[in-house]
């Protein structure tokens, strides 16, 4: 299959899995109440949509596995048990969340034991070659990943989107490239036919999570035997768009005495909305920026040191325009 028959089929599948998901949320009375941090969010919305991604990633690989086993190499690869137990341990852990909203430290408890169980089974790089100390590395990466994945959550279609875009070129151009991130951007992508703006399904931790670790855990596999460079900057610009998201809350946060773990309007899709900016240009905007970085990221393994050095010194100054550009928009009122 090429990569965009594995794209369209993990997007029909999606689609249809997201429609199920949706059903049952609203069947069960999942939903998301409204939240006063997020001016658009004034009614209930049904969850489950990390599940519908799920079942319809899980659906259009098996399918695809069966039909052109060589497309997806990393279904038959060492790694596919590992990856699996994580994928599905986050998925588990955003649900009950969704759920059942979990305390903090709990939460954050649950994430690294997941975390620390993904590592161990092989979803690590080996930096120091001394397995302890790269399990916890590797552990504490997909927590950071998962979580920045989380808060950048706010606005429609906008964390599926960006989440779509870099799985695209992680697919095409990553150091581990294979079907099966097209195949899950496929399935974010059907997700999106009924999370775009005004949204009828919401990820949910659930979803936050699932991509959050597919994201984490596709880096870890590209970065696995690799040196420091170019492994380090093609991970964190590969995942950068989020990361960005998580110091800038961060930070802004810290800066108005606000507990850095506690919601807050602070989020820079909240702020582009408040200057006028539509939730679907935000969304695009996301998605451009998690391309382009992910696209710079793919590009270290192919330059030597010194153009590689250049091409993470153009995206360090085009984020840091960014967040000065951000900073000076204030966050809506509460």
């Amino acid at each position: 299959m090429t990569p965009l028959l594995l794209l369209l089929a993990g997007a029909a599948c999606g689609a249809a899995c997201t429609w199920a998901s949706r059903a049952a949320a609203l069947r069960f009375g999942i939903v998301n109440a409204p939240n006063p941090l997020i001016p658009q969010h004034t009614r209930p919305v049904a969850y489950l949509g990390g599940v519908g991604i799920a079942a319809g990633a899980a659906v259009a690989i098996a399918g695809a596995a069966l039909l052109a086993p060589d497309t997806l190499p990393g279904v038959r690869g060492p790694l596919a048990g590992a990856v699996a137990l994580g994928a599905v341990l986050f998925l588990a852990l955003g649900l009950a969340d969704d759920l059942r909203p979990l305390t903090p430290p709990a939460k954050l408890l649950l994430q690294l034991a997941a975390a620390l169980a993904a590592a161990a089974a092989g979803v690590a790089w080996h930096p120091t070659g001394l397995a302890l100390v790269d399990v916890a590395v590797s552990a504490l990466w997909m927590v950071v990943v998962v979580n920045a994945v989380n808060l950048t959550d706010v606005s429609d279609a906008l964390a599926a989107s960006a989440a779509a875009a870099a799985f695209v070129v992680l697919g095409v151009a990553g150091p581990a490239a294979g079907g099966e991130l097209l195949v899950v951007a496929g399935a974010a992508l059907g997700f999106l036919a009924f999370n775009r703006p005004p949204a009828t399904i919401f990820l949910g931790d659930a979803g936050s999570h699932l991509l959050g670790f597919v994201l984490a855990a596709a880096t870890l596999r590209g970065a696995a035997g690799a040196p420091a460079w170019p492994a380090l900057p093609w991970a964190a610009m590969t995942a950068g768009a989020f990361l960005f998201e998580m110091a800038f809350i961060t930070v802004q946060r810290v800066r108005r005495d606000l507990p850095w773990w506690r919601g807050s309007p602070d989020h820079s899709a909240l702020r582009l909305q408040a200057r006028g900016m539509g939730r679907a240009a935000v969304a695009a905007l996301g998605a451009a920026a998690s391309a382009l970085l992910a696209g710079g990221a793919a590009s270290l393994w192919r330059l030597s040191p010194p153009a590689g050095a250049g091409v993470v010194a153009v995206s360090a100054a085009v984020l840091a325009a960014g967040w000065q550009a951000l900073a000076r928009c204030a966050p809506p009122a509460r």
